[in-house]
């Protein structure tokens, strides 16, 4: 079993992302990549629809088109579990 990711690696300033005209997630922040599980929201046999608003309200010199400034992608990474645990003190 897996969980699908939607990870967005750059995009200034804030990202509001849909999939499939669900909300997915909202992220605020300058360059920092972000990522949300949209494993319920993706549907597996069919099409999707993949919206990133990207909003910067502060303006900043020479770079007018700033927004999305790279690629993102849809990851898929196994659900772990834990099965036990053991916690040590330091020395």
């Amino acid at each position: 079993m897996e969980n699908e990711l939607i990870r967005c690696e750059v995009q200034d300033y804030i990202a509001r992302v849909t999939l499939n005209n669900r909300f997915v997630g909202l992220h605020e922040g300058f360059f920092a990549p972000f990522e949300f599980d949209v494993t319920d929201t993706l549907r597996p046999d069919g099409e999707n629809v993949l919206v990133v608003e990207v909003q910067n309200d502060v303006p900043t010199i020479g770079a007018e088109d700033w927004g999305i400034e790279q690629d993102g992608d849809l990851r898929r990474i196994p659900i772990v579990q834990i099965v036990r645990r053991k916690l040590e003190k330091p020395f």
